[in-house]
């Protein structure tokens, strides 16, 4: 049997900038760089895909009766998962001309390539584990150089950008406060302690730095040691069985 071998050169795609929003045109270059000339044995494509995606793993419990009559207990897994591809196209990028042969020369050459995403894409939302369950919404571009001989490993590139949604309103700070009773031994009071914030904005987007302000007033007779602020997401995931 033959040995496989490598193109002797890379590959590369690049963005203009690496965010976008729903509906804008994307463009970038791909550079292709060869130490020898090479017979191309196909067009060039730049692959694009956008997808959201969930997947986890169920224990159901269930009572079953054995061969004598009792009731025993069992437990299942149930692999649950759910895909949803907002766009999966190819790109032509390079192409020989009809009759001729499709050949690179060595050296470097840059294919300039452009796309519109789809209206009303979901924001980016990197692959993400927590426990079993592993989710997230990913857009790529991944690009191929294959060349004439089957043994020949093909050169690939594949990239990541970011698509992020428009805001939905006018931003605005967002307030809150509360306020506590300090108490000891389970029934006596000490006094009170109150937190209060300033959110910069009630929108944000994937990426964005949440800045707060927070005012904190102790009139207890307790010494307060620590203050912690936490910002909670909720992902609901849903499986194709539903």
């Amino acid at each position: 049997m033959g040995s496989t071998f490598s193109i002797p050169g890379s590959i590369n795609v690049a963005f203009e900038k690496q965010t976008y929003f729903p509906g804008e045109l994307v463009r970038g270059t791909v550079s292709i760089n060869l130490t020898q000339d090479v017979t191309v044995a196909e067009a060039i494509f730049l692959k694009l895909k956008g997808a959201q995606w969930c997947n986890w793993t169920d224990t159901i419990s269930e009572s079953r009766r054995d061969a004598n009559g009792n009731l025993r207990s069992h437990s299942r897994r149930i692999h649950r998962s759910n895909k949803v591809v907002f766009f999966n196209q190819n790109v032509s990028i390079w192409q020989a001309q009809y009759g001729t042969i499709g050949a690179l020369s060595a050296g470097q050459t840059n294919l300039p390539f452009e796309f519109q995403l789809p209206q009303g894409l979901s924001s980016s939302f990197p692959a993400f584990t927590f426990g079993d369950a592993r989710f997230g919404v990913t857009y790529y571009a991944t690009a191929r150089l294959q060349v004439q001989g089957a043994l020949r490993k093909g050169l690939t590139s594949k990239i990541y950008f970011q698509v992020v949604e428009p805001y939905a309103g006018p931003s605005q700070p967002q307030r809150f406060e509360d306020t506590t009773t300090i108490k000891t031994c389970c029934c006596f009071g000490n006094g009170t302690a109150s937190v209060a914030g300033i959110l910069v904005s009630n929108n944000y987007t994937t990426g964005q730095i949440a800045e707060m302000t927070v005012t904190a007033q102790n009139n207890s007779s307790k010494q307060m040691e620590r203050l912690s602020v936490e910002l909670v997401g909720n992902v609901q995931l849903r499986s194709r069985d539903g």
